[in-house]
């Protein structure tokens, strides 16, 4: 964390001091990132569904080939429904949107029911995270920081940092 301006050893001190709180956010995150598998598994079966009980083929030439699929050959996974063309796209996701309303995944306007998010629960944790993070530093440290964790890579940097910090008892 040198890149950032941290002294490791120093920050450790600081969280072990506040574990109980970082110890709850440490967890809260961990099961924002599994709960946004699990819907993002929960919104790939439902496509996938949709391609069973619906035929549609891939027309685009080119990315059949990167994709290894024949021109024409039916799509039957939601990986490759960027091999589609626009229309059977918009025809499949208005399928697959009225299946995920029935299964209460999404509002009727098809916006993701909050809870059904998996992106703004994950990001809800993270920014949870730096946020108590942040507020432990030195204000030196601080003004340091708020602009760091504006950069994706350096704030995945930080919450691996955050996250590598175990209890005293662990």
């Amino acid at each position: 964390m040198a890149d950032l301006g941290i002294d490791k050893e120093k920050l450790a001190a600081v969280l072990l001091d506040n574990w109980d709180e970082l110890h709850v956010l440490q967890l809260k995150y961990v099961a924002a990132q599994l709960r946004e598998a699990e819907l993002n598994n929960m919104f790939e079966t439902t496509y996938n569904s949709v391609l069973s009980e619906h035929e549609f083929y891939a027309c685009k030439q080119t990315l059949c080939e990167r994709y290894n699929v024949r021109l024409g050959e039916r799509i039957t996974s939601y990986s490759n429904i960027v091999l589609l063309s626009d229309a059977d796209h918009e025809d499949l996701l208005d399928i697959a949107k009225k299946k995920q309303f029935h299964f209460g995944y999404i509002n009727e306007d098809g916006t993701y029911k909050d809870e059904c998010n998996g992106s703004l629960i994950r990001i809800t944790a993270e920014n949870e995270l730096i946020v108590f993070f942040i507020s432990l530093l030195p204000e030196s440290l601080q003004d340091t920081l708020k602009p760091a964790i504006k950069n994706y890579t350096k704030k995945i940097k930080i919450i691996e940092l955050i996250m590598e910090i175990k209890g005293k008892e662990a």
